[in-house]
């Protein structure tokens, strides 16, 4: 199921839709790359200083989420080699769809995704990594922000394995990395001064959009699969 360009539009809208999610996902992070920085608040250097990490760290996020979308995609596209049973060519759009719509109700808060391990780990690195004050603390946080537990994200990890490609994961996961550069670059906070109200609107919109992909997805790989007509 190679990603068409509507696909490609609403994983960029609902990453979009889903900037206050992402800030309070990640808020933190960046927040953390302005301390300690030299100079005083006018200083040049210290703009050209937040400038340099800020772009270290969103192209270490966003390389995280590519290497893990290219992955994701080729581990979709090994299904239908393993043989030729109908079930297993429709194995990566089944996946997909029951964990897009696992996700999405995580986005929507109906549930928490909590791996105690996991999420102890990377709390520890984060703590060590903020505590630095070179240029290996935006990249290692950048690579965080990748592998963080977020719902949003690991649905369209999801898709990227229906994909069935890495090239289709690929395209995905840089749909989706653009889609939240509104909020990591600090544009995302207008939604936060809209308000509570609106962004949990905003997120249970993209909670919906995820949830309805996964239906969609769920519902191929069952047609594929030969399971429903």
């Amino acid at each position: 199921m190679f990603p068409s360009p509507i696909d490609l539009w609403l994983v960029f809208v609902t990453a979009l839709f889903a900037s206050g999610h992402c800030i309070g996902m990640c808020g933190g992070m960046v927040a953390a790359l302005s301390l300690h920085a030299p100079g005083s608040p006018d200083d040049a250097h210290q703009s050209s200083y937040f400038m340099g990490r800020h772009f270290f760290y969103g192209i270490s996020r966003l390389s995280t989420y590519l290497v893990l979308g290219g992955i994701s995609g080729w581990l979709g596209s090994m299904a239908p080699s393993i043989g030729r049973s109908p079930i297993l060519s429709a194995l990566p759009l089944l996946v997909a769809g029951v964990g897009m719509i696992a996700m999405g109700l995580e986005t929507w808060g109906v549930w928490q995704l909590k791996i105690p391990i996991i999420n102890s780990w990377l709390a520890g690195l984060e703590q060590r990594s903020i505590r630095e004050n070179t240029w290996r603390k935006p990249v290692v946080l950048g690579v965080l922000t990748g592998l963080l537990p977020c719902g949003l994200h690991w649905a369209f990890q999801a898709k990227a394995f229906a994909t069935g490609s890495v090239t289709g994961g690929l395209l995905i996961l840089t749909a989706f990395g653009v889609g939240t550069l509104p909020a990591m670059l600090g544009l995302g906070w207008v939604i936060h001064f809209m308000g509570n109200k609106v962004r949990k609107n905003l997120q249970i919109i993209a909670a919906i959009v995820v949830i309805g992909m996964g239906i969609m997805a769920l519902v191929k790989g069952l047609h594929k699969a030969g399971l429903i007509n």
